[in-house]
């Protein structure tokens, strides 16, 4: 089954903004048998709500969060990367940016949703991902319609 890292905000998100889409995502990619995996599958948020670094669990720690985040990076098959504008305007995910350069320095595809015309338009951003769109939807039908194939299926 191929597997496909689900790399977006989480510093400082709340469920809704780091964890509602990254379900969507999974279930989505189920019914291509793809398997999203999510950095957050153990880690819990702090008591207001949101996913902190130093959260005094095991997998909240930076180490263990780049360390966890590498591993999957190097272990599944490519990267979609959520960086709406709605979550990134006011900082940007900086362990979402570090992800999508593991990445390609593991020569793994990497398929980006954005609205923000200042990341979609970066240079290096133009040559690592191997799809762009604005909408979260064409982006995982994008990794469908290129990984369903890998799984004896076809679209012909």
């Amino acid at each position: 089954m191929m597997k496909v890292y689900l790399a977006g905000p989480v510093l400082g998100k709340d469920v809704t903004e780091a964890v509602d889409w990254r379900v969507l995502a999974q279930v989505f990619l189920a019914k291509h048998d793809i398997l999203g995996i999510s950095p957050l599958r153990c880690e819990t948020p702090s008591a207001d709500g949101t996913f902190q670094a130093d959260a005094g669990k095991r997998w909240g720690t930076p180490q263990s969060i780049m360390w966890k985040n590498l591993f999957d990076v190097r272990n599944t098959d490519a990267t979609l990367a959520y960086l709406p504008l709605s979550l990134t305007k006011n900082r940007p995910s900086i362990g979402t940016l570090a992800e999508l350069g593991m990445a390609h320095a593991l020569q793994k595809p990497i398929f980006l949703a954005t609205d923000d015309p200042y990341l979609s338009n970066h240079p290096w951003i133009r040559v690592a991902a191997i799809h762009t769109a604005p909408a979260l939807e064409d982006v995982l039908h994008a990794v469908a319609e290129l990984y369903s194939n890998h799984n004896g299926r076809s679209n012909y």
